[in-house]
């Protein structure tokens, strides 16, 4: 009887051993953007995702918006931009409407905000940034907009700046700094806290590898974690209980990445998924429940070489 036991329990010992804890899930190909751009944006709202800005072949300026719907997976629309060109843009969903905020108005880093209200198909100028800022990152917590890095023209350097945007105040306000520049990374929430992947902290200069969480409530910044290799023209999307954090590039010339990691923020822990189906960086990305969705950007390590090759990944 004992050795009957403990031949059951050597079972169930090795069948749990032998379980895939491995990320389920595909990438399957999208139809294309309306053109190949690098440097746009991403978000959804309402069941479609706005595609804006961003540059085709020889940076030239694309002022142009493509609307995907999430229910037909088709393109529904193409917009035009009030301005004419907006690229290394941060873009967030507040009170119903598209918000671009700063990047490259072509040839010039501006500090305009725009939003995009489609109920009236209307844009709307914005309160400025206190600061021209290319390549920055923005998040929403609680109904404000938190814009958390980038880079300056004069100097022409990146900052540790974090931003805070009031609607009720139409403000901006300026909250605890990194204790860091960075640029060319990206953030995600979850659980009302800000998290800061990758990125450079000197123009040309080494990638941190270390995952920052930002408190809005307490405006405070503490280590999150450490990246599992350096990342710069990633994204980063929250994804259930984790945070993807999706293609990009190391350093300037290196082969761009295909990889899919997610975050577990609460362990401290990485856990790689499917990779995708075509290398990419500067691209842009939208999350929708179960499913992430990319957009364009570089598909070679050549940043003068622009796609519009299009792709999801989804758990279904």
């Amino acid at each position: 009887m004992k050795k009957m036991s403990l031949f059951l329990f050597l079972i169930i010992l090795i069948s749990a051993g032998c379980r895939d804890n491995r990320l389920k899930g595909i990438w399957e190909e999208l139809p294309p953007l309306s053109e190949s751009r690098a440097y746009p944006a991403g978000s959804c709202l309402n069941g479609k995702i706005y595609i804006t800005g961003g540059v085709s072949k020889g940076l030239t300026a694309r002022p142009y918006v493509d609307v995907f719907d999430i229910r037909s997976q088709t393109y529904v629309d193409r917009l035009t931009l009030p301005e004419e060109s907006r690229a290394g843009h941060a873009q967030v969903v507040l009170e119903g409407e598209i918000w671009l905020i700063g990047g490259l108005g072509i040839p010039f880093v501006t500090d305009s905000v725009i939003s995009y209200n489609p109920a009236t198909g209307e844009w709307t100028e914005r309160k400025s940034l206190p600061y021209r800022l290319d390549f920055p990152a923005a998040e929403v917590v609680n109904g404000k907009i938190y814009v958390i890095g980038g880079k300056t023209p004069f100097p022409n350097e990146p900052v540790p700046y974090t931003l805070e945007y009031d609607p009720a105040r139409d403000s901006w306000h300026e909250k605890k700094s990194m204790d860091i520049p960075r640029y060319l990374h990206d953030t995600a929430v979850l659980d009302g806290r800000i998290y800061v992947f990758g990125g450079q902290n000197i123009k040309g200069g080494e990638i941190d590898m270390s995952v920052l969480e930002y408190n809005p409530e307490s405006d405070s910044w503490t280590v999150a974690g450490t990246l599992p290799r350096p990342v710069r023209f990633h994204e980063a999307e929250p994804f259930g209980s984790h945070i993807a954090v999706i293609g990009g590039q190391s350093l300037e010339g290196a082969e761009n990445y295909n990889n899919f990691l997610l975050f577990n923020p609460k362990e401290k822990t990485w856990q790689e998924g499917p990779v995708m189906m075509n290398p990419r960086m500067n691209f842009a990305c939208a999350a929708v429940e179960d499913t992430i969705y990319v957009f364009g950007g570089n598909i070679v390590k050549d940043e003068d070489y622009t796609s519009d090759l299009s792709e999801r990944y989804s758990l279904r």
